[in-house]
């Protein structure tokens, strides 16, 4: 059943997808995910670390915090004056920031699959996710004009302006679980991570479906709906 989300003023639907569970809150980062593929060789999917599974949910539900998100990795055509443009990840680093290098991982990692498994529509994703308050610190977006690719990415000493994060943030208690937004790209001017969001009470219990289905492990009576914050990759909304 699709679903209806916001920009602003502006609808659109977004066709429900599945996506793998990978990872635990305990393992390292699952940026290189692979499966095999026609003639031999492999085709990274999509992965997000760290992506909650049920033995760390249960042993840690009360010291760290689930968040709850989704995003659409398909590709966009005539998107921004480009011909195609591709949301291929983005991160978040926990604050304070301190002395983190410009090339360091972030606490949150999301990388897009291979063109071959790219398909439209929402991939839906729960992490578990130590309390604090969380940076947006790197966008990577692939666009092709004129048959050139071209990278429009953003790194984190973009994303950060005298320790303070430029981007926008989220934040997640011990014990919660939080939904801050559908993640994909915006192309009315240049191809950009935008932060859109299920729009009304009737369509956030919707989309708390998928997380359902696609988790069945998770106490979801109580979800907080606390936005992304951002004054630069999204509008604000409030859930009436």
């Amino acid at each position: 059943m699709p679903l209806k989300y916001a920009l602003g003023n502006t609808s659109f639907n977004g066709s429900i997808m599945f996506f793998y569970r990978c990872g635990s809150v305990l393992a390292a980062l699952l940026l290189g995910a692979t499966l095999a593929a026609c003639g031999g060789t492999t085709t990274k999917r999509a992965s997000l670390a760290p992506e909650v599974v049920e033995s760390d949910y249960t042993a840690q539900r009360s010291a760290l915090g689930v968040v709850l998100l989704a995003v659409n990795w398909g590709r966009r055509w005539n998107c921004g004056g480009f011909q195609h443009a591709e949301l291929r990840g983005f991160a978040f680093d926990r604050l304070p920031w301190g002395g983190r290098p410009p090339a360091a991982a972030g606490d949150m990692e999301a990388e897009g699959p291979e063109a071959v498994l790219m398909r439209p529509g929402l991939q839906h994703y729960a992490l578990q996710l130590p309390p604090g308050s969380y940076a947006l610190s790197r966008v990577r977006i692939r666009a092709t004009r004129d048959t050139a690719p071209l990278a429009l990415d953003l790194s984190r000493s973009e994303l950060a302006q005298d320790g303070a994060p430029a981007g926008g943030s989220f934040q997640v208690g011990a014990g919660e679980t939080v939904y801050i937004g559908n993640f994909a790209l915006n192309c009315e001017q240049a191809p950009m991570l935008w932060r859109y969001y299920a729009q009304g009470r009737e369509n956030f219990q919707h989309q708390l479906l998928e997380y359902r289905r696609k988790y069945p492990f998770l106490k979801l009576d109580e979800v907080h709906y606390r936005l992304f914050d951002t004054s630069r990759f999204g509008l604000p909304y409030q859930l009436p």
